[in-house]
């Protein structure tokens, strides 16, 4: 595959146009996957920093400056996320067998707006477990099969007949919404 322009690509999605960045996607993630699984020997574990490293960069762009590596960009990016999620699994342990932590971990990778320490865990996983089910079809469908089966990405993507870049896209989108809410129902109850 060749690469894409990056700098042409970036101003593209700056301008609105999505596809622009499943092309970088589709480009550099297995150089991110391969960059976090030097770090990360659990294969589940590589693909969720993998997603965070695209969201983040995704949400960040605005922070790349045109003209410089962005392939170097986007892995230091990856390397502070494994730092990150792997100070979180020793502070939390969370290779345990509990599909619902690894959930709310992946959905509330940043605080809550009231500071995620303010809210009682179980709470949390309750408005989790609610929000999961408020989920269209399919998005309940892949979080249930990659968080609960645990289904990687390509089998999943294998499965469905869709794309990878579909699979973690809708993902994305899913751990959105269960994200916004457990936000929505935070604020119910302050």
């Amino acid at each position: 595959m060749a690469l894409p322009d990056f700098d042409a690509a970036i101003r593209a999605v700056r301008g609105g146009d999505l596809d622009a960045y499943s092309a970088i996607v589709d480009a550099c993630q297995q150089g991110v996957l391969a960059a976090i699984a030097f770090r990360v020997p659990d294969r589940f574990l590589v693909e969720e920093i993998a997603q965070q490293t695209f969201i983040f960069a995704f949400e960040h762009l605005g922070e790349y400056a045109p003209g410089t590596d962005f392939g170097a960009w986007l892995r230091s990016i990856a390397r502070n996320r494994v730092r990150s999620e792997l100070k979180n699994l020793a502070r939390e342990n969370l290779k345990s067998a509990d599909p619902w932590a690894r959930i709310r971990q992946s959905v509330l990778t940043e605080p809550l707006a009231r500071g995620e320490s303010e809210y009682d865990p179980v709470e949390v996983l309750d408005r989790v477990r609610g929000c999961l089910g408020k989920l269209p079809g399919t998005w309940r469908t892949l979080i249930e099969r990659h968080y609960f089966a645990r289904r990687p990405v390509k089998a999943l993507a294998a499965e469905l007949q869709r794309t990878v870049t579909w699979v973690t896209t809708s993902m994305m989108r899913a751990r959105r919404a269960i994200r916004a809410c457990v936000e929505a129902a935070a604020g119910e109850i302050r």
